[in-house]
């Protein structure tokens, strides 16, 4: 995969880790970042496990939704209509988010636990209101968004997106309390989600506090 961090590199991080001797006085403040304490290797196993991560999700994702296009529409399973509604979702016409609004309802019906289904219909309800591709309205679509974005917290705690998303949808609202703490949350299981660092942004600059929401370039 591209952008990945190779095997090679990984082991080269690792090997970087040496424990501290009696030959080695230098106080921590001085010491080279890459040696760490045997106390720290768990720490350092973390860091390697978070970097892969942030490296490699992007392209499965990609993956995983280039192959659920190649499969025929008749036989699509809840993760596969999930991942077509997505590729319609982000054509943002009103063709496609049609389509994405029937793609999310049917993976609900083949899996009613999978809450990527719940999450994505709140996103195309929220993407038709604001990008005017039918009159239902911003008011309704907030309100339907809303008990969606929380049906797949319900069903799945950890969906951090989920979570952002509600955030979104509570600033809307005008509930900048609500909509930080819920972000908040989506950091605090996935701490380099854009997404929830733009809008713990947005809540924090509605709420007042404009030098905090724009925080410094090099701070995430």
């Amino acid at each position: 995969m591209y952008g990945t961090p190779s095997t090679a590199s990984c082991i080269c991080l690792a090997c970087a880790w040496r424990p501290a001797t009696p030959h080695e006085p230098d106080p921590p403040s001085r010491r080279d970042p890459r040696r760490r304490d045997l106390a720290d290797i768990f720490e350092l196993q973390d860091e390697i496990t978070e970097a892969v991560t942030i490296a490699v999700a992007p392209a499965i994702a990609d993956a995983e939704l280039r192959r659920a296009m190649r499969k025929p529409p008749g036989s699509l399973n809840a993760w596969a209509a999930h991942q077509r509604g997505l590729w319609h979702l982000g054509k943002y016409s009103v063709e496609d988010n049609g389509l994405a609004e029937k793609l999310f309802p049917q993976a609900v019906d083949l899996d009613p636990a999978f809450a990527g289904g719940y999450r994505g219909l709140a996103y195309a309800q929220i993407q038709a209101a604001v990008g005017g591709f039918h009159t239902g309205g911003l008011p309704k679509a907030q309100s339907s968004a809303k008990a969606l974005a929380r049906r797949a917290i319900a069903l799945d705690g950890a969906d951090a997106e989920a979570r952002t998303f509600l955030g979104e949808v509570l600033l809307y609202r005008g509930d900048r309390e609500g909509a930080l703490a819920e972000v908040e949350r989506a950091l605090a299981m996935t701490p380099n989600l854009a997404g929830a660092h733009g809008w713990r942004g947005a809540a924090l600059i509605f709420s007042g506090l404009s030098k905090e929401g724009r925080g410094r370039p090099d701070e995430h």
